[in-house]
């Protein structure tokens, strides 16, 4: 991945990392004492306050020491997986909720913590990276385009099919207490609002280190190597994906303001097989 010039952590990013710490490091010490300890819940409870307190303190402390943390995170892959931290915190939690006093609310306090601290986290771990390495002003090719009309709206109702029918069927699961039609209706539910907002309009900057894709507050940089190529159509420039499980990357072209400088752009990068329909 292409380097750039790394700064020291800003505050806000201390503070953020250090209660992501201290939010995991809290949980899973106050699980261990209970189970070590057999510890009453006003202990487990101090036993939360304190950890979580020292572990952010420190740990804001001594990123701001490491430079260029924020953007050592955000140019790898692996940066997806801090909410996954915090979120398999509070399912070990839940397993051990009948045995461990006070468990299903320190749960509760490390999803919440998976998404109020891990994904804040990724985000300005990747926005920060590409300040780093995408200069103010540089690209091919600037652009912002949301999905084709006849395609958003084919994503719309599949997303109201997987919202309405996971809800729904994890209801009906719990009723009839079938195992099953709750893990598949949950998939389906997943699959739903995982596609929240995949049409909407995103901006594109094409430069030499990669295709900067950003939408309010929130930009990552896609290398070339992990493009295969750009389909050229009437109605839209589909960018493909090497992975087949990541959505293809599509613009309208009626959103485009000069959609000619654009292919230029991608044919410097990508192969296009220039094909219209």
């Amino acid at each position: 991945m292409p380097e750039g010039d790394y700064a020291e952590p800003d505050d806000v990013f201390r503070l953020v990392a250090g209660l992501y710490a201290g939010v995991l490091a809290g949980t899973c010490t106050t699980v261990w004492v209970s189970v070590a300890a057999s510890a009453d819940t006003g202990t487990l409870y101090l036993c939360l306050l304190g950890v979580t307190t020292a572990v952010t303190l420190v740990v804001a402390w001594r990123a701001g020491r490491w430079r260029g943390l924020p953007e050592r995170l955000g140019r790898t892959r692996l940066v997806v997986l801090l909410p996954v931290g915090l979120f398999l915190s509070g399912l070990g939690l839940f397993v051990l909720g009948f045995s461990v006093a006070g468990a299903v609310a320190l749960a509760l306090l490390s999803f919440v913590g998976a998404i109020a601290l891990g994904l804040p986290l990724v985000v300005m771990s990747r926005n920060r990276y590409v300040d780093a390495v995408v200069p103010e002003g540089s690209g091919a090719a600037r652009w912002k385009a949301e999905w084709p009309h006849r395609e958003r709206r084919v994503l719309l109702w599949a997303q109201g099919v997987g919202l309405m029918g996971g809800a729904s069927s994890i209801l009906i699961g719990a009723v009839l207490d079938f195992d099953l039609l709750r893990i598949a209706s949950a998939c389906l539910l997943t699959a739903g609002i995982s596609a929240v907002g995949l049409g909407e309009p995103r901006t594109y900057v094409a430069t030499p280190a990669g295709l900067v894709v950003g939408r309010p507050g929130v930009r990552r940089l896609l290398l070339w190597d992990w493009l295969s190529g750009y389909t050229h159509r009437e109605d839209a420039i589909v960018i493909h994906h090497q992975r087949p499980w990541r959505p293809d990357l599509r613009c309208a072209t009626t959103d485009i303001d000069d959609p000619e400088a654009v292919v230029a752009a991608l044919d410097r990068f990508l192969s296009g097989d220039g094909a219209s329909s």
